[in-house]
């Protein structure tokens, strides 16, 4: 999700082109790397996987996502009060998630992006399999199950016909997974 901000708010609903110039730029990232995302905006980025790595303190660990999502959420806030255009590189696959996301750029009477990569199932699972294992007495590490991949992947295109709906300005979809 991006939110864009300036001085002052724009219009809510209204997004300035630099969105779309955004994630053209993570657009051509991706095209490299899926690590590669985070350099879109270096100063822009809110990473949920390393929120949780450092609310942990260690590797890997899923045990304290709701430490990272609450960190998360505090640094869009807290980006968002100053109207600071603010990406944040996470899943979402879940109405509730894009909600909590959706309110704090409501609360702030910023426009909010959905940026949604549309990567063929087939492509995910590849790249799966070259991400880290669990650690030991880890349940996984920074791959996970199949299962897990294919969820994701399936509540990702569901959720293209309900975004807008939902309360983002404005929907960029990159690639077609269908």
């Amino acid at each position: 999700m991006i939110v864009q901000g300036c001085d002052p708010p724009p219009a809510v609903g209204v997004l300035p082109a630099a969105v779309t110039e955004q994630a053209a730029a993570v657009h051509e990232l991706w095209q490299e790397t899926g690590r590669q995302r985070a350099k879109l905006a270096h100063a822009h980025v809110t990473d949920l996987a390393e929120r949780a790595e450092r609310a942990a303190r260690a590797h890997a660990a899923v045990a304290v996502t709701a430490d990272a999502v609450a960190l998360l959420l505090a640094i869009v806030d807290a980006r968002l009060s100053r109207w600071l255009t603010t990406v944040v590189d996470a899943t979402n696959g879940v109405a509730a998630e894009r909600a909590e996301l959706l309110a704090a750029a409501g609360r702030h009477q910023v426009p909010a992006a959905a940026v949604v990569f549309s990567t063929p199932l087939e492509t995910c699972l590849a790249r799966q399999r070259h991400r880290p294992l669990a650690l030991p007495g880890r349940r996984w590490g920074r791959a996970v199950p199949d299962s897990v991949v294919r969820n994701q992947h399936q509540r990702t295109l569901a959720s293209l016909a309900t975004l807008t709906a939902e309360g983002f300005a404005q929907v960029l979809t990159i690639g077609d997974a269908r």
